[in-house]
């Protein structure tokens, strides 16, 4: 709990305390001034407010408990598009290798034909 909520419990205890002291004449009002309905009216309204106060910083509470929820959420889902980012150049790596090995090896193969087909035509220009 916070400061403020611990702060509004402390002092709605003591509100009530008055109220309950106030409202069962423990203070022994002087003859024609009994002003215990005007009390109680005005520590329910602070209390009204106390309570209000403290309801609030519940809602601030949860909503920064979401907000660090979603951060970490944040944090996980970045991680692992970092990773899949990774992976995709690994792939995109051993593809252009790939291709270069065959385009390579398409070289030697033409090569090879070319070499071929000139002993070919060299052996029948020879005959």
């Amino acid at each position: 709990m916070g400061f403020l909520q611990v702060f509004t419990v402390g002092f709605t205890v003591f509100l009530a305390l008055l109220v309950v002291i106030a409202w069962l004449g423990w203070s022994k009002p002087g003859p024609g001034t009994d002003y215990r309905k005007e009390f109680f009216t005005a520590l329910m309204g602070i209390e009204s407010l106390l309570i209000g106060a403290f309801v609030q910083e519940f809602r601030v509470q949860d909503q920064a408990q979401l907000a660090a929820e979603a951060r970490q959420e944040a944090r996980t889902l970045s991680s692992g598009l970092a990773q899949l980012e990774g992976l995709t150049t690994h792939i995109n790596l051993q593809a252009r290798t790939a291709r270069d090995s065959l385009r390579g090896s398409q070289a030697v193969l033409d090569s090879i034909r070319l070499t071929i087909t000139r002993t070919t035509r060299a052996a029948m220009l020879a005959k």
